[in-house]
């Protein structure tokens, strides 16, 4: 007697589905272990056998299209952790991660592309670049682009919610000179030129937010490193005076401006307040220890990943913009328990 799937469901009471995705090992299935288990073991002992060949999926490998050199993957350890965050959740879910692809050097061909079961866009793409590579590939995945299409999928921090959780503690605690220095951003086109395009998200949000409660917008946009940290405060303060509070958009940014601040004997957690993003393991051996925005770069890169893969079983016809929380670690920089 031929037992099927339909029994075996209602045996384990799951659906029928559920018990042919976990006979599959469907890696995108979330069901409790315990499930899992009784229903192989429902199976087992009814020796249930397909009553088709069942044709096990095989998925062409996964491809990581950036913008960044190897050398600045290297020494950015946001962008390096989410690559890592992809190659791990590969790993769960066994897809393999073909190549790196970099936008500028790697050159970019249509049978190149197309092979591969989907792509993974990470760093600074110009639209008009992702246009390009979509044409060539439809299953796509953008990475922190911060932009958005309506047939493509991203995944990106959450800039909006942790910035202006900033900027209301530090009103809260009476900071009224609250300055912030932004990064500007260049966008990579499909033959890799690049032109400066666009402000960080975290000005945007500031920007919005000192307007919104009338208080004097003290910003300077500059270089991502710790040098244009330090010339850039070094000039907001020579040009609009005194600060109490500093939100830098990276950690590299906020060292700079720590140490002109230091030279200048301004004592930082106290006489300047300072938080910033990213939250790299260094910054808790500052002195003092930094304030910083953990944006979980590697759940970014798992969360890829795992939409990748979704498009490429086709389980979907709809588009995911998924946001990834961000947490804000409180050090002596600036700790609103302690100051309150």
């Amino acid at each position: 007697m031929t037992v099927t799937i339909k029994e075996i469901a209602k045996m384990a009471g799951v659906s029928a589905s559920t018990v042919s995705r976990i006979l599959n090992q469907d890696p995108l299935l979330s069901v409790k272990k315990e499930t899992r288990e009784q229903v192989r073991e429902i199976a087992l002992k009814l020796n249930y056998r397909s009553t088709h060949k069942e044709k096990r999926r095989s998925y062409k490998p996964v491809a990581i299209i950036t913008s960044m050199s190897e050398k600045r993957e290297n020494e950015d350890p946001y962008w390096r952790n989410i690559h890592r965050g992809i190659r791990l959740a590969s790993n769960k879910y066994g897809l393999s991660i073909a190549k790196v692809i970099r936008l500028g050097t790697d050159n970019i061909r249509k049978n190149d592309v197309s092979q591969y079961s989907s792509l993974i866009l990470t760093g600074d793409l110009s639209a008009a670049a992702i246009q390009d590579i979509y044409r060539m590939n439809h299953n796509i995945v953008l990475v922190d682009a911060r932009l958005h299409f309506s047939n493509i999928d991203s995944v990106e921090p959450d800039f909006v919610f942790t910035t202006e959780k900033l900027l209301n503690e530090l009103a809260s605690l009476g900071r009224k000179r609250i300055a912030f220095l932004g990064g500007i951003n260049e966008r990579m086109n499909f033959n890799g030129s690049s032109h400066r395009a666009w402000e960080d998200e975290r000005t945007r949000v500031y920007r919005k937010w000192m307007k919104e409660h009338n208080y004097v917008e003290i910003i300077s946009n500059g270089g991502w490193g710790s040098e244009s940290g330090y010339e850039n405060i070094k000039q907001l303060l020579s040009n609009q005076g005194p600060i109490d509070a500093l939100i830098t958009a990276s950690d590299a940014i906020a060292i700079g401006a720590i140490k002109y601040l230091q030279e200048q004997n301004i004592k930082i957690g106290q006489d300047i307040l300072v938080a910033s993003f990213d939250n790299l393991d260094f910054v808790s051996y500052l002195n003092p220890p930094l304030t910083s925005v953990d944006l979980s770069p590697d759940a970014i890169g798992s969360t890829a990943l795992q939409q990748a893969l979704e498009l490429t079983q086709g389980q979907r016809h709809w588009h995911k913009w998924t946001i990834i929380p961000g947490e804000i670690v409180y050090r002596a920089s600036f700790d609103p328990k302690k100051l309150k």
